[in-house]
């Protein structure tokens, strides 16, 4: 079963879902996982590429596809909340990976709906955070310049889209 409450760049890989209603903001996380991946220098997984569009259930393809990735951890998100990401989080949970939630990099089909969905996958082992606790939990681990570098480089673009938004 799970174990790691402290994720741990070496251990890690970031699985990205969009779900086709879910529509842009679904991509838009996606790709900011994907520029999380990159900073933090673990391997990236765009579930999109398993299932070509077709529907998306748990099976083979995704339990393969994530083994291949050969780490214990699991950062996911992108949409939907209440289904592609649920799924996969519980089954991920259940075959003993550590799972982390970026909420700020999830969405759900029905916005009413996350807070019921991220209690759920705190229920049965998953760790809800957001981007930035999961860069400043890696930049805590690392002491090398080139390991650090970039993950403050994806946290300054943090700031200054927050900045911005507000």
């Amino acid at each position: 079963m799970p174990g790691d409450a402290i994720i741990n760049p070496k251990t890690v890989a970031v699985l990205g879902i969009a779900e086709p209603l879910a529509g842009a903001k679904a991509i838009a996380n996606v790709r900011a996982l994907n520029v999380l991946a990159d900073a933090l220098g673990v391997p990236f997984l765009d579930l999109a590429s398993i299932f070509d569009g077709g529907p998306f259930l748990i099976g083979d393809g995704l339990s393969g596809g994530i083994a291949d990735l050969q780490k214990r951890s699991l950062i996911l998100g992108g949409a939907a909340l209440d289904g592609a990401i649920l799924q996969t989080a519980i089954t991920s949970l259940l075959d003993g990976y550590d799972v982390f939630i970026p909420a700020d990099l999830c969405v759900a089909l029905e916005p009413g709906r996350s807070n019921l969905v991220f209690d759920r996958i705190r229920d049965v082992g998953g760790i809800i955070t957001t981007e930035r606790q999961i860069l400043l939990e890696c930049l805590a681990q690392f002491e090398e310049p080139r390991e650090r570098d970039p993950l403050q480089a994806r946290l300054d673009q943090l700031v200054l889209q927050f900045d911005r938004d507000m």
